[in-house]
Formats: C-alpha cells, sequence, structure tokens
C-alpha cells in the first residue's frame, strides 16, 4: 500500500500514519488501513494528544507511567496483554506523531521513538523468568553481579 494512503480516522481528526510507518512496522504485506495496528495507532494519537505531558522533556526512550497511562487509555491494558510487541510499536509511532505536530519537528528529525513502560504492576524475579512469559509484558527485578558479552547458543 502507498504511505500517503494510510490516513486513519481517530476522534475528530484524519490522522497520517503512513509518513512514521515504516520507522515501526517493515512488513509490507500489513500496511493496510484495515490493519488493527493502525486503528490502534490512531487510537493512541487522540490518548497522547490529550497528555502532553509526557513531551515536555526531550528524552527518546519515551518513559511512560503505566498506571496513570491506563486512566487516559483505557484499551491499552488489553492489547498489551493480547499482543504487546505491536502495542508498545504502535505507542511509538503514535508519539512521533504527537512530538513532532507538538514540538513543531519535521517527522524525519526523529527517527524512531522507543517506548518505555514503567510503574506495570506485580514484577518477576529474573530467576523465575521462564518461557511461559515469552510474547508476554512482565516487569523483572534482579541484581546484576556480573556483565559479559553474550554468547549465543546453537542447536
Amino acid at each position: 500500500m502507498n504511505a500517503d494512503e494510510m490516513k486513519v480516522r481517530a476522534g475528530g481528526r484524519t490522522v497520517d500514519l503512513g509518513r512514521v510507518w515504516g520507522n515501526y512496522f517493515t512488513d509490507e504485506a500489513d500496511r493496510s488501513v484495515s490493519d488493527h495496528r493502525t486503528q490502534l495507532a490512531a487510537d493512541l494519537v487522540e490518548c497522547f494528544s490529550e497528555e502532553v505531558k509526557y513531551f515536555t522533556s526531550d528524552i527518546i526512550p519515551l518513559p511512560i507511567d503505566f498506571q496513570e497511562f491506563q486512566e487516559v487509555c483505557k484499551f491499552i491494558k488489553a492489547e498489551l496483554e493480547e499482543s504487546p510487541k505491536d502495542a508498545l510499536l504502535c505507542m511509538g509511532a503514535a508519539a512521533h506523531l504527537v512530538l513532532c505536530s507538538a514540538k513543531n519537528f519535521k517527522l524525519s528529525h526523529i527517527n524512531k521513538i522507543n517506548v518505555r513502560l514503567y510503574n506495570t504492576g506485580a514484577t518477576i524475579a529474573l530467576k523465575k523468568l521462564k518461557a511461559a512469559f515469552i510474547k508476554k509484558l512482565v516487569t523483572v527485578h534482579g541484581t546484576i553481579v556480573k556483565v559479559s558479552t553474550v554468547k549465543p547458543l546453537v542447536l
């Protein structure tokens, strides 16, 4: 789909997601207005527009208090439970559009915004992190004892 055709209605305005969509999602097959992610991103633009306080600093890994944001954006908890990776990328795309319009930046000035959620609720000890948590949104806590390079294991 052409990037110019990714315009979605959110609230009372039209949101042009096509200009930032490629920075967040690389799969060309699902670039359509009917994709669930495009409507989610458009709804998140509406939520971020109501809460401009998230864009008062210039921190690009955007820290968001989950408990506060959940009050403004009621549907986000269900989206994060269903598909956390897509929901976080949609949050980044929506934040990208709102930040650029709030600070009068060109969209190309920012490559990508990574959203970092905190205050998500219960935390899991790092030693209890198992395969059951794959593709789930979790908050871990632990103590770093030693730092070394990652050595991939090929099976």
